[in-house]
């Protein structure tokens, strides 16, 4: 998602940043993908008006199962990994090694922003049962020995 939308910023010729919402909201739901491709665009923004042709992102056509992420791309979904798994200061670290060392407190707050409205990290009740996700239940077996 974030190379589509980069290259959409980028590219005249590049597919709108239309189709990644649709894509989001096809692939998640409109709930969860829906902000979570506004999440990555305000992140995606932040950084192209930072690095700006800098950015190094491939093609979006390149295919996703592709081992092949320029450094950057690395950086950004490591700073994302680690945020969302409430591991600020090693996402951070990604952050500044991305920009450099300088530091940028708009895109700071929404990768904080982010990482705590798609946190991977403990269970946070949201539902008016309380509860989130899946649970591990045990089921006991009968022995028919």
């Amino acid at each position: 998602m974030i190379r589509a939308l980069a290259h959409s910023c980028l590219d005249p010729k590049a597919p709108n940043w239309l189709s990644v919402y649709a894509r989001a909201e096809q692939q998640f739901g409109s709930r969860t993908g829906l902000p979570l491709v506004n999440g990555l665009a305000q992140i995606t923004v932040s950084l192209l008006r930072i690095k700006a042709d800098d950015l190094q992102i491939l093609p979006s056509s390149e295919s996703i199962e592709s081992e092949k992420v320029l450094p950057d791309e690395r950086l950004i979904l490591l700073m994302i990994h680690h945020m969302r798994r409430n591991h600020f200061i090693a996402g951070y670290d990604f952050l500044m090694e991305l920009l450099l060392g300088e530091v940028d407190d708009e895109l700071l707050e929404q990768a904080h922003s982010f990482a705590n409205r798609h946190s991977c990290g403990e269970q946070q009740p949201r539902s008016h049962k309380g509860i989130i996700g899946k649970r591990l239940r045990l089921v006991p077996t009968v022995n028919k020995n």
